[in-house]
């Protein structure tokens, strides 16, 4: 029988809160949090909700999750810094930094840096200027210190690639 992506009502919250998580419903998953659900929680496969979002790509999602309590391994949280920077929220770039996640996170096999990301996706300017980086500053993201704007120049040659 196929999934018809509807969620059960009777399952319990957890479970609900991975499956919300599956379909990219922000709703249900801050629904089921408030709740109660544990956003930590692993199904039996080992992979909480969090990573299901990040997986399929449901960057609102795995955002709704970490606000509301979800700690995820420093990895996961270099991509989702990566991810907030490529989105142009510099709020949830701003909480990430603030807990710790370095700005010269990377993430994927080319390496992408937050400034790198945002420039891809037309943020860069947003993110820089959240962060109090400008054009000529060494430090945008990379350890090898190139700046801004050898990072939009990268970001533009990353983006025209795709």
């Amino acid at each position: 029988m196929a999934n018809s992506g509807r969620i059960d009502i009777g399952a319990d919250l957890d479970a609900k809160l991975l499956r919300a998580a599956a379909v990219g419903s922000v709703e249900l998953v801050e629904r089921f949090l408030d709740r109660g659900a544990d956003p930590n929680l692993a199904n039996r496969h080992h992979i909480t909700a969090f990573e299901i979002a990040m997986a399929k790509g449901h960057f609102l999602v795995a955002r709704a999750l970490f606000i509301k309590g979800y700690r995820p391994e420093v990895l996961e949280r270099d991509e989702l810094l990566v991810m907030a920077a490529a989105h142009g929220d510099t709020g949830l770039v701003e909480f990430l930094l603030e807990s710790g996640v370095s700005i010269e996170a990377v993430s994927g096999a080319e390496q992408v840096t937050p400034l790198i990301a945002a420039s891809v996706t037309g943020f860069d300017e947003t993110v820089a200027s959240s962060r109090g980086i400008s054009e000529t500053d060494g430090m945008a993201g990379r350890s090898d210190g190139c700046t801004l704007a050898q990072a939009q120049a990268l970001g533009a040659t990353i983006g025209s690639t795709r």
